[in-house]
């Protein structure tokens, strides 16, 4: 069985092989050169560029196949149970019936025989409160994979626009964090050199990246500094009132 190191190395090595391609371009290197000057780490810059050409969405696939596969069996869990119950609320269903028509059809039907009293004992006591707490554990059991289905679809529609971004933001903060400027057009030319390292074929223009910072970046940026100068102002304020 393959241990966790050994399926990281792999995985370390196919990284280090994409951050190769990434840097074969003659652009790429120089982009990557002027982050670096600007004051950025250049392998965390390499290391989310791997991590954004990445395939985000592996999990989806065999996610949408168990949403299927749970919707199918609650439907089929709720037909069994509705059937079921059907046939067990039909007269002849029940063992007393039964009992009573076997009784009858023998032609010793009102004849004393402690056989049949004892038949008939039995058959009247199996009272139906068994089945239909089945049937409420079998429709609890549908309701419960119809609900995971249903959190599935969600996480589905909902989760990979944030995964997709999730990188791409963390890359700008990154920039943004190390240099105090935004390197929108570097930016850019390295995730489209990434992903074309990735065989996918994705173009990112400074305009693009421009939008989607100041969407999704600067809200985050501005929340961070907002924090650091309340940090920093309950420092003062608690130093000047030790003093």
């Amino acid at each position: 069985m393959t241990d966790w190191h050994e399926i990281n190395q792999r995985l370390e090595l196919r990284d280090k092989k994409l951050e190769k391609a990434i840097l074969r371009d003659v652009g790429a290197q120089r982009a990557l050169r002027k982050l670096v000057r600007g004051g950025v780490d250049g392998s965390t810059v390499m290391r989310l560029l791997v991590f954004s050409a990445r395939d985000q969405g592996f999990w989806r696939k065999p996610a949408r196949r168990l949403k299927k596969q749970l919707e199918s069996l609650a439907n089929q869990l709720e037909t069994v149970a509705s059937h079921a119950e059907r046939v067990h609320q039909e007269y002849l269903s029940h063992a007393a019936v039964m009992t009573l028509i076997l009784h009858v059809s023998s032609g010793q039907f009102g004849k004393p025989n402690p056989e049949w009293d004892d038949i008939w004992k039995r058959a009247n006591s199996a009272k139906g409160a068994s089945a239909k707490v089945l049937f409420w554990f079998v429709r609890q059991y549908a309701k419960n994979c119809r609900e995971k289905a249903t959190h599935l679809g969600e996480m589905l529609r909902e989760f990979p626009p944030r995964q997709r971004r999730q990188m791409l933001d963390t890359l700008m903060l990154a920039v943004w964090h190390g240099a105090r400027k935004h390197y929108d057009r570097e930016i850019a030319y390295l995730l489209t050199k990434a992903f074309e390292a990735a065989g996918k074929k994705k173009q990112f223009s400074e305009d693009q990246v421009k939008k989607h910072r100041q969407r999704h970046v600067l809200p985050r940026i501005r929340q961070y500094l907002e924090r650091s100068a309340s940090t920093l102002t309950a420092a003062v304020d608690s130093t000047r009132t030790t003093s």
